[in-house]
Order: structure tokens, then sequence, then C-alpha cells
């Protein structure tokens, strides 16, 4: 299989093509733990979202 990425949300698989040159942007992201004690960074929900979200970024710029 030729493709950059494979995507699980625990019930689907997709498989991605990602742009041959990255692209540089003002995301920012934390290293650091949340305050509160949720797990947010292990929440495959959360993880989804925020892949969806940088996709739609990523659409929206073309």
């Amino acid at each position: 299989m030729d493709r950059d990425l494979i995507a699980f949300d625990g019930t689907v698989f997709q498989v991605l093509d990602l742009p041959a040159k990255p692209k540089m942007g003002s995301a920012k992201v934390s290293m650091s733990k949340p305050d509160n004690d949720s797990d947010q960074e292990e929440n495959p929900a959360v993880i989804a979202q925020i892949i969806r979200q940088s996709l739609r970024r990523i659409e929206h710029d073309g």
C-alpha cells in the first residue's frame, strides 16, 4: 500500500495521503500535561476530533 498514513478511530480505518511538502503554519502544540487530571491526550474521541480539525484546516488552506 503506497499511502502516507493509516488512521483508525476505533471502528473505521482511513488511508490518508499527506501533502508532499509540509505546510508551515501557526499551530502550537503544548507538550505539558493539562492542569486537570483528565486523560484527554489518551482519549480516542479527543484525538479523532483533533485530527478532523487539522484536516479541515488543511482542506480550507488548500
